[in-house]
């Protein structure tokens, strides 16, 4: 429990008081990231004694509103659990989320279902409804923003920036797709001060972590936690199955153009789940020389290595299908009228010869037709 912990849970002091230590405290410097033995960090504790002046002041000191507890509760939790409305609706106009769940499955909205605080349930359906209208302002603004990216498309390499000059894709954007999942939403501004790029991403170990302005300890674990388990997943057949499961349906460029893409990024991801690993095992070799060839460790290996192989095979055998299918659709369709390469020295050749020989046809035609007028003439 540290100072600041205790003058935000403390209900009976002066909120005035309460108010001042609190902004000393942070003005020295103090940890507001971190919670007590049960994970409650200061904002939580503010909320749960109903003290909002200093619930504002710490979310106005950016603090990490999306941490959670042992339970899996995060600020918003508590708001809901002790009827706090005021504390609710600053969180979630803060950004909070409320789409989440806690350790026992049970959501936000489960909760305040099971208070039945009216005043929870009002600000909750205002969210609600200023999401829906959100959501469609979003629409409407990806769609029109879909039509101006297409319209300013001129060849199949707008479809993978970076290929153009012949450099890896580097697929930033997944980035904060990654944090989110891994609970480290606020990390997002850290990361695009600095474009990184997805590789380096999944390749990061404390020391990098540290450098980027990763500065709090349990960040960085959550960090690496979450880049180890994103290594270690199982992929899905869907995901590298691609027209293989629908040869039988028609397809069109723009959908060959799409699964390419995405084996592309398939296999970037591979590229550095393997430098991961390979890292990792070079780390363990001296130890694995003592290993039996039985062990749990070594039999581990072995199938981590053998889903590695089925995952790379998939998609070789997806890259072959493609192939053949860009091969029929180069020989089905017909060339672009407006097209214009470079002759070549062979077509340069033949081109040559045919008027030579098209000339001497024609040169022999009319020899022999001036003969045979002048036989005429003479007979």
């Amino acid at each position: 429990m540290t100072p600041v912990m205790m003058a935000c849970l403390n209900s009976t002091s002066n909120e005035a008081a309460a108010y001042n230590i609190v902004s000393n405290l942070i003005q020295s410097n103090c940890m507001l990231n971190i919670g007590d033995k049960y994970g409650v960090t200061p904002l939580m504790k503010a909320v749960i004694s109903g003290k909002q002046s200093i619930v504002e002041l710490l979310v106005d000191t950016n603090v990490n509103i999306e941490m959670r507890d042992r339970q899996g509760w995060t600020a918003v939790f508590w708001a809901i659990h002790h009827n706090r409305p005021k504390a609710l609706d600053l969180l979630l106009k803060k950004g909070a989320r409320l789409n989440i769940v806690d350790i026992s499955n049970r959501t936000p909205a489960k909760i305040a279902y099971s208070h039945d605080y009216l005043h929870i349930h009002s600000v909750i359906s205002a969210y609600e409804k200023t999401c829906e209208d959100d959501d469609e302002t979003i629409e409407e603004k990806e769609i029109s923003r879909q039509k101006g990216f297409l319209s300013k498309l001129s060849s199949w390499h707008d479809f993978y920036p970076g290929l153009r000059d012949e450099s890896k894709p580097k697929f930033a954007h997944e980035i904060s797709n990654l944090l989110y999942g891994m609970n480290c939403d606020r990390l997002r501004g850290v990361f695009d001060k600095i474009k990184i790029n997805l590789r380096d991403f999944l390749l990061m170990e404390e020391k990098e972590m540290i450098k980027y302005g990763v500065d709090l300890p349990f960040e960085r674990q959550r960090l690496k936690q979450g880049i180890r388990g994103f290594h270690l997943r199982s992929w899905k057949v869907n995901s590298v199955a691609g027209l293989q499961t629908r040869r039988g349906d028609p397809y069109s460029i723009v959908e060959c153009l799409s699964i390419l893409g995405s084996h592309l990024e398939q296999l970037y991801i591979l590229e550095s789940t393997l430098t991961y690993v390979l890292r990792d095992f070079n780390r363990i070799q001296s130890r694995l020389k003592f290993e039996a060839p039985d062990s749990p460790v070594m039999v581990r290996l072995q199938q981590a290595a053998s889903k590695m192989i089925c995952n790379i095979n998939s998609i070789r055998r997806e890259a072959n299908a493609m192939k053949k299918i860009h091969i029929k659709i180069s020989k089905d369709s017909l060339r672009p009228v407006d097209l214009i390469t470079e002759k070549t020295t062979k077509d340069v050749a033949v081109e040559l010869i045919t008027e030579l020989v098209v000339l001497s046809c024609i040169g022999l035609l009319v020899y022999n037709a001036r003969s045979l007028v002048t036989k005429i003439i003479v007979k």
